[in-house]
């Protein structure tokens, strides 16, 4: 990834980069590592699991900077309801700001608020087990602490992006009925401050949220 990041910023692409695990990236017993792939068996050999804490490390680079969400008082309070586990629902959260160097008028900089919604520990899966799941969520204390972030980002007078991997409302008219699981459990919900929660960031100022899981590069807007 650095030489990568390096070799673009030599050639005059300087970027910010930003990360966010998906559904298949952590806890996952089905992942395999087809570098060791045996063409005559046609088989590729299991990649073992990657845990919040090895995902966190592996983009290091990119959390550099940032407000970590398991560092927070919110994750805290809430991984003691939970004595018995090490990692929590939403533990590679963060929230990073970037100067914009001026590049928009009026605005001192962007934050971007990582919010991990996928469900993947015992914490939050049905079986109590922990292991990836193709729905997501992202919950009251993930929700608060995202909420102080934005807050926070305002009074610097700074963009506010989210990025997540599921959707916060459908993004085309069956999404809700023939893929429920590509957009939060509890996207319909008044939950958050009484609101949905794509109402509830709309509300507090948040300009975009950026999600995956469709595989599909569409817009969808929020009225």
């Amino acid at each position: 990834l650095e030489a990568w990041k390096s070799a673009r910023e030599a050639n005059g692409k300087k970027a910010a980069y930003f990360v966010i695990p998906g559904n298949h990236d952590i806890n996952n017993y089905d992942g395999y590592d087809f570098t060791k792939y045996d063409e005559e068996s046609g088989k590729a050999e299991l990649a073992g699991l990657t845990t919040h804490a090895m995902f966190n490390d592996m983009y290091k680079s990119l959390y550099e900077g940032a407000e970590l969400y398991i560092n927070s008082e919110e994750y805290k309070d809430y991984m003691a309801k939970y004595p018995n586990i090490s990692e929590g629902h939403g533990a590679s959260s963060y929230a990073k700001h970037v100067d914009l160097e001026g590049s928009i008028e009026g605005k001192s900089g962007l934050t971007v608020i990582g919010i991990d919604t996928s469900i993947n520990t015992e914490d939050v899966t049905a079986d109590g087990r922990a292991s990836h799941i193709t729905a997501g969520t992202m919950g009251e204390s993930l929700y608060k602490w995202a909420k102080k972030q934005i807050i926070a980002a305002k009074k610097r007078n700074d963009l506010v992006f989210i990025l997540s991997h599921h959707g916060y409302i459908p993004h085309f008219v069956k999404e809700p009925e023939l893929l429920k699981e590509y957009l939060l459990n509890e996207w319909n919900d008044e939950c958050y401050d009484g609101k949905k929660a794509a109402d509830a960031f709309a509300d507090l100022g948040v300009s975009y949220v950026f999600t995956g899981h469709m595989h599909a590069q569409d817009i969808a807007k929020n009225t």
